[in-house]
C-alpha cells in the first residue's frame, strides 16, 4: 500500500480566501502599520522602528520554547 501525498485542494484544507479576506486583512497589515509611531523628526527612526519590530516578531516564535540546544548550553567547557 503506498501513500499518496497530501493535496490541500482534495484532501481538506483551504487554500483560496480570496473571497473571505484579503492579504492585508489576513496578516493584519493596519494594525502593524498603526504601531509605528515616530517620537522625533529623525530620517531614520522609521527604519529602526520597523527592524526592531521585525526583530521581534521572528525571536516570538521561539519565545518560551526549550530547544534541544537549551539544555546542554553550558553543560561543557568552551573550545580554546
Amino acid at each position: 500500500m503506498t501513500k499518496k501525498p497530501f493535496n490541500p485542494a482534495t484532501d481538506g484544507a483551504q487554500t483560496d480566501f480570496s473571497k473571505k479576506m484579503s492579504y492585508g486583512d489576513y496578516l493584519h497589515i493596519d494594525t502593524i502599520l498603526d504601531q509605528q509611531h515616530c517620537l522625533s523628526e529623525a530620517h531614520d527612526e522609521m527604519l529602526f522602528i520597523i527592524q526592531h519590530q521585525t526583530s521581534e516578531l521572528w525571536m516570538r516564535p521561539g519565545a518560551g520554547r526549550p530547544s534541544k540546544y537549551d539544555e546542554n548550553a553550558f553543560a561543557r567547557e568552551p573550545d580554546t
